[in-house]
């Protein structure tokens, strides 16, 4: 359709099936009107630590300006249990911010390779992170993460655990003079 853009799909009651099985029923799926597809990031496979998977993440635009995307996430681990998040993006002309929750009760922690501290069952990951450009001279960043335990983005997201594997709680202030930068930092224990 050439005027497909200009409306937004609700699909109710959908199974997925491969042959004759069916593999997933999802009770509702959205597209919106300027979304590609219906959104949707679907992961599935075998992992030594997680047993069988799906990962499953869901990306909507709530508003354009200021521009607000939130996405799902549904997790299922076999050897593990579910897990469930949220992430918020939200961007102006002068700042971006994103949030971001995890949350799962981990049926089997004892997985967690070379642990030297007890692991919870209950595991978690939330952080709040923001970039704001003050005035066109100063800059404010800042980032809050508590995590469950020390392995969690191990276990969980190694992405992230590659990236930065115990992420800093810090404010940062920058102030840009014609010749030299000011800048200041707190980091804080959390």
């Amino acid at each position: 359709l050439a005027d497909s853009a200009k409306y937004n799909v609700w699909a109710y009651n959908c199974t997925f099936w491969i042959g004759s099985v069916p593999v997933l029923w999802l009770p509702v799926l959205y597209k919106g009107n300027e979304e590609n597809g219906f959104g949707w990031q679907i992961q599935a496979g075998e992992d030594s630590n997680w047993g069988y998977y799906i990962r499953t993440k869901k990306t909507v635009t709530l508003t354009k300006y200021p521009e607000i995307k939130a996405s799902l996430l549904a997790d299922y681990f076999s050897d593990r249990g579910p897990g469930a998040g949220l992430k918020f993006k939200m961007r102006t002309e002068k700042s971006y911010s994103e949030a971001f929750v995890y949350v799962m009760t981990d049926k089997d922690s004892e997985k967690t390779p070379h642990a030297r501290f007890d692991i919870p069952k209950e595991r978690y990951d939330a952080y709040f992170s923001s970039l704001l450009h003050l005035t066109p001279r100063l800059d404010v960043r800042g980032h809050i993460e508590k995590i469950s335990d020390i392995n969690f983005l191990y276990d969980f997201f190694r992405d992230r655990y590659n990236n930065d594997p115990q992420p800093a709680t810090y404010v940062n202030a920058d102030y840009q003079f014609d010749r030299f930068i000011v800048s200041g930092t707190v980091r804080p224990r959390i």
